[in-house]
C-alpha cells in the first residue's frame, strides 16, 4: 500500500468514525472487513450484464470490489442518504456507477432515472434495527418489488433480528455468517421467486 492509499485509508475510516455518531443509520464504526466484501461478492453472479443496487453503500468498501468484478455493460446504482458519504461516492470515476443522494423507499423511481426496469442484486447493510417497524418494511417491500423474477436481496447485518423483517416479503430466504468481520456479519439472502410472485405481503403491499 502506498503512502498516498494509507492516508486515503485513515481519511476514510476517520470519517466513518465521524457519522457512526453523527448518523444513526450508519451501522458500524468502521468499513466492513475484506472478509466480509469478499463472501457477499462471491454470492454475485458477475459473468452476465447485471444491475446492481446498494442501499446505504457508505464510503464504497462493496461498491468498489463490486465495479472491479462487473463487466463493462453492467450498472451499480447507489443510494446515500449521508451527504459526507454521498461526496465521496461521487469521486469515484466509473461509468457504470450512478450515485444519489436519496431514501431507499424510491428505488423503483431511481431505476426508471437510470433507464433500468429492474435490479438483479438489492445488497443493503443499513442497520434495520435503528428504523421504525413501517419504515423498514416499507424499505424491503420496495427491495422486493424492483427485484426481477428470481432476483436477490443480500442483507448483512450485526443481529440476527432482520430476519423477522425480511420473511413477510420473501418465502426463500437463505442465511450465512462471516465470523471474521468485526464485529461478526450475519448475511441473509432473499430471493424473489422466479414467476414474480411473493408472500402475502408482497402481493398486498403490506407487512405482516
Amino acid at each position: 500500500m502506498t503512502k498516498v492509499e494509507k492516508n486515503n485509508n485513515i481519511k476514510t475510516r476517520i470519517n466513518f468514525l465521524k457519522n457512526f455518531f453523527n448518523d444513526v443509520k450508519v451501522a458500524s464504526l468502521t468499513p466492513s472487513s475484506g472478509f466480509s466484501v469478499k463472501r457477499i461478492g462471491k454470492k454475485i453472479d458477475f459473468s452476465r450484464r447485471i444491475v446492481i443496487v446498494e442501499f446505504g453503500p457508505g464510503s464504497g468498501v462493496y461498491s468498489k470490489h463490486f465495479l472491479e468484478k462487473m463487466g463493462p455493460d453492467s450498472h451499480l446504482i447507489l443510494i446515500e442518504t449521508n451527504k459526507d458519504f454521498v461526496d465521496q461516492l461521487r469521486k469515484i470515476q466509473d461509468e457504470r456507477l450512478s450515485v444519489f443522494q436519496d431514501s431507499a423507499e424510491n428505488v423503483q423511481n431511481i431505476l426508471e432515472q437510470c433507464g433500468e426496469t429492474y435490479a438483479d442484486y438489492v445488497i443493503t447493510g443499513l442497520p434495520f434495527s435503528y428504523f421504525a417497524r413501517e419504515e423498514k418494511h416499507a424499505i424491503v417491500q420496495n427491495a422486493y418489488n424492483s427485484l426481477r423474477p428470481g432476483g436477490m436481496l443480500l442483507s448483512y447485518q450485526f443481529n440476527y433480528g432482520v430476519k423477522e423483517t425480511i420473511e413477510p416479503h420473501f418465502d426463500n430466504i437463505k442465511k450465512d455468517f462471516e465470523p471474521l468481520n468485526l464485529p461478526p456479519l450475519f448475511i441473509f439472502e432473499a430471493y424473489k421467486s422466479s414467476n414474480g410472485e411473493g408472500t402475502a405481503a408482497s402481493n398486498n403491499g403490506r407487512s405482516k
